[in-house]
C-alpha cells in the first residue's frame, strides 16, 4: 500500500483512539463529580441532623432548667420562713454550670448544687422565724442583765450606797422588755415588781422610821395624826367630813426621843372616779411602812368588808420573814361610842389576827377629847383620850431601831427576790417559745431538705436521658 495511505490510516486510528480516550476520561470526571455531590449531600444531612438533635437537646435542657426553677421557686415560697428566697436565683446559675459539666461527661454541677443549697444549720438564714429567734435571744440577754442589775442594786442598797446608774439601767431593761412584748400582760409582773422594788429602794435604809396611818374614808386618820404630833391647832393634816386627804402627806415627829415620819394616806374604798387612785396611793405608801396604824372608826361596829379585803391583800403581800410590818389597830371616835366597846375591840382584834396571821395591839382613842384636854389643860382628859398611851406604844416600837433596820433590809431583799422570780418566770416562757420555734424550724428544714432532694433527683434523672 502506498505510504501516504498508510500514514493517513494511522492518523485516523490515532484520532479515533484519542477520541475514545477523551470520552473515557470525561466519563471518569463525571463519575467523580457525582460521587463528591452525593458525599456532600450526606454530610449536609448529617450536619442538619446533629443541629436538630442539639437544638432538641437545648430545648429539653431549657425546659428542665425552667421546670427546676419553677419548682425551686415554689419550694422557696412555701418555706419563706426559712429565709430561702434566694434559692431560685442561685440554683439557676448552678444548673447552668451543671448542664455545662454534663456536656463534658461529669456530674459536678449537681453535686455542687447539693453542697451549696442543702441546709446545714437550722437557724441559718433569714425569714420571720429567725427574726423572732433573734428577738427572743435578745430578750433573754436583757432579762439576764436585769437580774444582775437587781442583785448589784440590792447589794449597794444594803451598804447604804446610792446607785442611780443602776436605777437607769434597770428602767432601760424593763422598757426594752415591755417594747419587745408589745406592752402586753405577759411581762406585767416584772413591771410591777420592779416598780415596787425601786420605790422601796429609793428609801434610805437608815432614814427615820415611817409610821403610816391607813383606813377607810372618814375613819379619823388625819385627826389622829394631828393629835399624836401635837399639831391640832392649827391642823397640819387637814381633817373634816368627806374626802379631805387626796395625796399622802408626811410630817417629821418624835416619840420617846426617837425620830420618825408620820404619814397620812387617802381613805380606802372611796366612792367616785378617784377611788382607785386613792387606794393605789394608800397601798403604795403602806408598802413602805415600818409601823402601820390601821385606823377604824369604832362607831362602824366590826370591820367592814373593804377593811377585811385590804388586810387580806396586805397579808398575802407579806415580807420575807413571813410577817407584816408592825401593826397596831387604832379605834377612833371612842368618845362617841362607848357602848359595847370592849366586845367590839375583841371581835376586831380576832378578825385582824384571823385575816393577817398577826397578833396586834388595839388602842381606843378620841382626838376630840385630846384636843379639849389640851385646850382646858385637863391632864386626866388627855390621858383618857388614849393618845398618850398610843404615843408611848409607838415610842417603844421606835426604840427597837436595829429591828426596824433589819426589817427594811429583809423587805428590800424580798422585793428584789420577787423581781428575780418574775424575771425567771418570763425568761422560762421566752425559752419555751424559743425551743418551740427551733423545733418547728428544724421540722421545716427537714421537709425542705426532702423536697429539695426530690427536685434535684428529678433534674438529675431528666438530664441523664436528655
Amino acid at each position: 500500500m502506498p505510504l501516504p495511505l498508510l500514514l493517513l490510516g494511522a492518523a485516523a486510528i490515532a484520532a479515533v483512539g484519542a477520541s475514545a480516550l477523551a470520552m473515557a476520561m470525561s466519563d471518569d470526571d463525571d463519575a467523580d463529580r457525582g460521587g463528591e455531590t452525593a458525599s456532600s449531600f450526606r454530610e449536609a444531612e448529617e450536619k442538619e441532623r446533629r443541629r436538630e438533635a442539639a437544638e432538641q437537646k437545648r430545648r429539653r435542657r431549657a425546659t428542665i432548667r425552667k421546670d427546676a426553677k419553677d419548682a425551686l421557686t415554689e419550694l422557696a415560697r412555701r418555706h419563706e420562713a426559712l429565709g430561702r428566697s434566694s434559692i431560685p436565683q442561685l440554683t439557676q446559675a448552678i444548673l447552668d454550670e451543671a448542664l455545662w459539666d454534663w456536656r463534658n461527661g461529669t456530674k459536678a454541677g449537681i453535686r455542687k448544687a447539693r453542697d451549696l443549697l442543702m441546709p446545714v444549720n437550722p437557724v441559718i438564714g433569714g425569714g420571720r422565724s429567725v427574726q423572732e429567734l433573734r428577738a427572743l435571744n435578745e430578750q433573754l440577754d436583757v432579762l439576764h442583765g436585769l437580774n444582775s442589775a437587781i442583785s448589784e442594786h440590792a447589794a449597794g442598797g444594803e451598804s447604804g450606797q446610792a446607785v442611780p446608774k443602776l436605777d437607769m439601767r434597770i428602767r432601760r431593761s424593763v422598757g426594752h422588755i415591755v417594747t419587745a412584748s408589745g406592752a402586753g400582760d405577759s411581762c406585767r409582773s416584772i413591771v410591777d415588781a420592779v416598780d415596787r422594788y425601786l420605790g422601796r429602794a429609793a428609801l434610805d435604809i437608815h432614814a427615820p422610821s415611817r409610821v403610816v396611818a391607813c383606813g377607810l374614808l372618814c375613819a379619823g386618820k388625819s385627826s389622829l395624826l394631828n393629835a399624836l404630833s401635837g399639831r391640832q391647832a392649827p391642823e397640819y393634816f387637814v381633817s373634816g367630813g368627806g374626802r379631805t386627804t387626796r395625796d399622802c402627806k408626811t410630817l417629821r415627829a418624835k416619840f420617846a426621843g426617837y425620830d420618825c415620819l408620820l404619814i397620812d394616806t387617802p381613805g380606802l374604798d372611796a366612792a367616785g372616779t378617784d377611788a382607785g387612785v386613792d387606794d393605789a396611793r394608800a397601798v403604795a405608801e403602806v408598802g413602805s411602812a415600818d409601823h402601820l396604824l390601821f385606823v377604824h372608826a369604832l362607831a362602824l361596829g366590826e370591820l367592814q368588808a373593804a377593811e377585811v379585803d385590804f388586810l387580806g391583800a396586805l397579808a398575802s403581800d407579806q415580807s420575807a420573814d413571813g410577817e407584816l410590818p408592825c401593826l397596831t389597830v387604832v379605834l377612833t371616835h371612842a368618845d362617841s361610842y362607848q357602848e359595847d366597846a370592849e366586845r367590839l375591840t375583841a371581835a376586831i382584834l380576832s378578825k385582824v389576827e384571823t385575816t393577817t396571821g398577826q397578833t396586834a395591839n388595839a388602842y381606843q382613842t378620841s382626838a376630840t377629847d385630846h384636843a379639849k384636854g389640851v385646850l382646858e389643860d385637863k391632864r386626866g382628859l388627855i390621858e383618857f383620850s388614849g393618845i398618850p398611851a398610843l404615843r408611848r406604844h409607838i415610842g417603844e416600837i421606835l426604840s427597837a431601831r436595829k429591828t426596824i433596820v433589819e426589817g427594811r433590809k429583809k423587805r428590800q431583799a424580798m422585793l428584789a427576790e420577787r423581781v428575780s422570780v418574775a424575771v425567771e418566770a418570763y425568761a422560762a416562757d421566752r425559752r419555751c417559745r424559743r425551743d418551740l420555734l427551733v423545733s418547728e424550724r428544724r421540722e421545716d428544714e427537714r421537709r425542705f431538705t426532702q423536697a429539695f432532694e426530690e427536685i434535684l433527683d428529678r433534674i438529675e434523672k431528666r438530664l441523664e436521658v436528655s
